[in-house]
């Protein structure tokens, strides 16, 4: 596959994960308490222009360079708390050497290349309450939960969704979501690849910079950027298969979030079942590498066939592999009437291929479910949807009831049971394909819907 510049780059990454490194009463995501109790006298030292009563001793946890992130916050219980650090020695307990690294009275957090930068060392912390000058006594009985939070390197950024996450027609307005554990901010790049499988070529392949706010469009040959748009104003871009337009603010951020939204038309050249997938990379070069997301359907030219592919529900979603089962509804019609299908095909996998997939074929005429092996080569023996029963291979345990097969007019209706195995976790495709009795119509394979098997 030909990639742009910016596109991101396949790694194995680790998942989000605390810290516990060295620590005196702190524990990574753990709270310590701070507390002023006392009767004091305000005797102003060097360049203070307040007395400032540090408690607690000085806290210190240890930073090494595998961290990406601290965060660091106070929370009131009463009276009034700051909170003071230093990196690499602990900040004097009174005169003008208080001066710290940094201080707030609120949540803090220090990241690598950040605007405030996290630098690998140890960090003494010290909460403190300041009386004003001109008070010479002030008794304080204060309390506050001093929180240090370590975030490990390799936190990974990941695609969210897309909404709709199924959709059909010509002018598409979408949201695409992704996630970063350690803030929206610690996006780097982000990718929307639209085509039948994973490929850069003849496309519609976008990629997002988020510290530049710009956003590209790759050529139809999937090896170079077309010219950058600053998303500061409503613009468009094009090429031969798509062109995206976006309104005067089309980034929203919030939290870990960051959301997208573009109105993307097609030509009708690029017309069919497409797959949507995305990708992020953060600043620490961290990626999620793609993941089919969505599915969507061009109107256009196409071949005219009595048979057809209605989908799947649910179109998107995700569930836990060899722990839960979960029911989906496969739908099929015919112009001629039901009794006009032949063969039905449903096939997970992460790529239009038959090898260590849950690949199923229906036999209509003889009502007749069949699973193909792990190798994609033979089908395993087929047992009739007369009555429940149960199929599988090393991908996938298929169940279901006495009547799966309901069917009516043009349309039938296939409703199955799928458990994944621990084996087969990832992204995957549900695709589908049609044939009448005759073999004289087909629809071809086609991407239906997505499913997250964690």
């Amino acid at each position: 596959m030909k990639t742009a510049s910016v596109m991101i780059a396949f790694a194995a990454v680790a998942f989000l994960s605390p810290v516990l490194e060295g620590y005196s009463l702190l524990i990574s995501g753990g709270a310590a308490a701070l507390s002023v109790t006392g009767t004091y006298t305000c005797s102003l030292a060097g360049a203070l222009t307040n007395c400032v009563i540090l408690e607690g001793g000085n806290y210190y946890i240890t930073v090494p360079d595998t961290v990406v992130r601290m965060d660091v916050s106070v929370t009131q219980i009463s009276d009034h708390f700051n909170l003071y650090g230093r990196l690499g020695s602990p900040p004097a307990l009174s005169g003008g050497n208080l001066l710290s690294d940094f201080s707030t009275d609120s949540a803090i957090s220090l990241t690598r290349n950040g605007n405030t930068p996290l630098n690998t060392g140890t960090y003494y912390l010290t909460g403190a309450v300041a009386m004003g000058t001109g008070v010479t006594q002030k008794n304080m009985n204060a309390q506050a939960l001093l929180t240090v939070t370590l975030w490990q390197q390799g936190a990974v950024p990941n695609p969210a969704g897309v909404n709709p996450p199924i959709f059909n027609g010509s002018s598409v307005p979408i949201t695409f979501y992704f996630n970063d554990p350690q803030g929206w901010q610690d996006l780097n790049v982000v990718d929307v690849l639209i085509n039948n499988f994973l490929d850069g070529r003849q496309a519609c392949y976008l990629a997002y910079s988020r510290p530049q706010n710009v956003l590209y469009l790759v050529d139809d040959a999937g090896g170079a950027l077309l010219p950058g748009s600053v998303l500061n104003a409503s613009g468009s871009a094009g090429n031969s298969q798509c062109t995206v337009s976006w309104g005067s603010s089309p980034v929203a951020t919030a939290g870990n979030t960051l959301a997208l939204t573009l109105t993307l038309g097609f030509n009708t050249s690029f017309a069919g079942i497409k797959v949507v997938y995305l990708a992020a990379r953060d600043v620490e070069e961290n990626n999620s590498g793609w993941q089919p997301m969505g599915v969507l359907g061009i109107p256009g030219s196409s071949q005219t066939t009595t048979t057809s592919v209605a989908g799947v529900s649910p179109a998107r979603g995700s569930g836990s592999t060899s722990m839960e089962t979960y029911g989906f509804a496969f739908g099929f019609s015919d112009t001629k009437g039901y009794q006009d299908l032949g063969v039905l095909n449903i096939l997970v996998n992460d790529s239009l291929d038959g090898r260590h997939a849950c690949y199923l074929a229906y036999s209509q005429p003889s009502n007749t479910l069949f699973l193909v092996n792990d190798n994609g080569d033979a089908l395993l023996p087929g047992r009739p949807l007369s009555a429940s029963g149960a199929l599988g291979n090393s991908q996938c345990t298929v169940t279901w009831s006495s009547t799966p097969a309901a069917a009516n007019g043009a349309n039938l209706l296939l409703t199955l049971n799928i458990t994944f195995s621990r084996s087969f976790g990832g992204s995957r495709i549900f695709y589908m394909a049609a044939r009448d009795a005759a073999e004289g119509n087909n629809t071809g394979w086609q991407s239906m819907g997505t499913w997250t098997v964690q």
